[in-house]
């Protein structure tokens, strides 16, 4: 039977609303999390959608490491990883063990164009403004915060709430994914983490709640050991369709 033209029309449209227009240019920082096993996997369901990705996971970092001016060299791991036009591009010079320091990249920057790398920058010709911003930190915010509604706890607020401002000045829509739970981390001190979030981001990024997603490797804070991967696989497909739900 042949198909009516007006049928055939709508079809098409349908098929290009649910591929071609879809299609964002998408930034995702985050610490040691996004730097190894969950960051992967959350980098490839996400281009699996057909976006455009850049993924810079910096381990030990927290948001004043990406707001401040000042230049942060941490160590622990880094994930960097672009995919635009289903094109990969990988870290030009990744650091030869964990152990060595890199620098983080500041965040206001890549609002403006999120190729990082001048290596990529020489075979991505044009420059990239995020149309949506992943920012997966918290894990290492603990240590800064201090006492709930401490002095220390109040000023450490304002790195996460720039960050925000930031992207609301721009209009750049956003997600926040909040730090999973661990064996060796008091419960109770991943709660003020939660608090503090709350209390600074969830107004304009919605917040992911990591918690139930428990790592259980020797260190209890990382999933980077093969008997953790299909946890972190889960927690990385979970956190893809709550993104899928804000990414229009």
């Amino acid at each position: 039977m042949q198909m009516k033209p007006k049928v055939l029309i709508f079809l098409t449209f349908l098929f290009l609303s649910s591929s071609t227009f879809s299609m964002k240019s998408i930034l995702l920082i985050g610490d040691s999390h996004t730097a190894g096993y969950f960051g992967k996997k959350l980098h490839s369901y996400i281009v699996e959608r057909n976006h455009d990705l850049v993924t810079l996971g910096h381990a030990s970092s927290a948001p004043f490491h990406w707001i401040n001016q000042k230049e942060y060299y941490l160590s622990g791991g880094v994930y960097n990883q672009a995919t635009v036009s289903n094109v990969d591009y990988n870290h030009p010079n990744p650091p030869s063990h964990w152990s060595k320091k890199v620098n983080v990249p500041k965040f206001t920057p890549l609002l403006e164009n999120m190729i990082y790398h001048s290596k990529w920058r020489s075979k991505i010709q044009n420059s990239i403004i995020p149309e949506f911003v992943i920012i997966a930190l918290g894990a290492n915010d603990l240590g800064f915060l201090g006492e709930v509604g401490s002095k220390k706890y109040n000023n450490h607020k304002k790195y996460a709430q720039s960050m925000v401002e930031f992207l609301k000045d721009k209009s750049i829509p956003c997600v926040w994914i909040g730090p999973p739970s661990g064996t060796k981390k008091d419960p109770i001190k991943n709660n003020i983490v939660y608090k503090y979030l709350n209390e600074t981001v969830s107004s304009y990024c919605p917040l992911y709640d990591s918690r139930k997603y428990i790592a259980e490797c020797p260190d209890g804070r990382h999933f980077n050991c093969k008997s953790s991967f299909p946890r972190a696989n889960e927690w990385a497909r979970d956190v893809s369709r709550f993104v899928s739900l804000y990414v229009h």
